[in-house]
């Protein structure tokens, strides 16, 4: 470039200018602006970073059951379940009962979980030592009974009452701290 060269002189004279006023300010804004962002967005992380460990203490009790519940799995699936058929006959009016011979005094405990799933026709009647945990659930394809029953021997037998003909496939689970059986008892009910 030349001494007096015309773009020397505009760039000389740029270089003295100074900023205004206006300028300056929006700068400033524009700077406090960024950090407030910037702080926001280490909040934001921190709070994920916080939530995601209180859900992983709100977890922590869901994942020990499940666990609990696949190491019931395991040690259940060595065992067959063990199957019982039984052939009744119904009165001309009403019901039949029949004592089912399940394998509660195999429990160690005083009372066992029992849940058993009855198709339609046919319904339980507990013990009356045996506690009801609730009532039945029932769906299209039958009845969910759960309730505690005493494991004695002196104990009287879950009792189920059918009612008209036909095949039902009773499946009764019952557990204690020790042990967790499946039984599936097979009724035939004629005229």
């Amino acid at each position: 470039m030349k001494p007096n060269d015309p773009l020397r002189e505009a760039l000389k004279n740029v270089r003295s200018v100074e900023p205004s006023p206006e300028l300056e300010a929006r700068l400033m804004r524009a700077l406090v602006d960024a950090e407030r962002h910037e702080n926001a967005a280490n909040q934001e992380r921190r709070r994920r970073r916080s939530s995601w460990v209180s859900h992983l203490r709100l977890s922590l009790p869901a994942l020990a059951s499940v666990a609990i519940a696949a190491h019931l799995v395991v040690l259940d699936a060595g065992g067959e379940d063990a199957f019982v058929e039984h052939r009744i006959d119904l009165p001309d009016v009403g019901h039949a009962a029949l004592s089912l011979p399940l394998s509660l005094d195999e429990h160690d405990s005083e009372f066992a979980s029992v849940r058993m799933a009855l198709p339609h026709g046919i319904r339980v009647s507990p013990a009356s030592q045996a506690l009801s945990t609730s009532e039945p659930t029932c769906h299209s394809a039958g009845c969910v009974y759960e309730f505690l029953h005493p494991t004695t021997a002196e104990a009287p037998p879950v009792e189920v009452h059918v009612d008209k003909p036909g095949m039902y496939r009773v499946e009764v689970e019952h557990a204690s701290d020790s042990k967790r059986l499946r039984e599936i008892i097979v009724v035939h009910a004629s005229r």
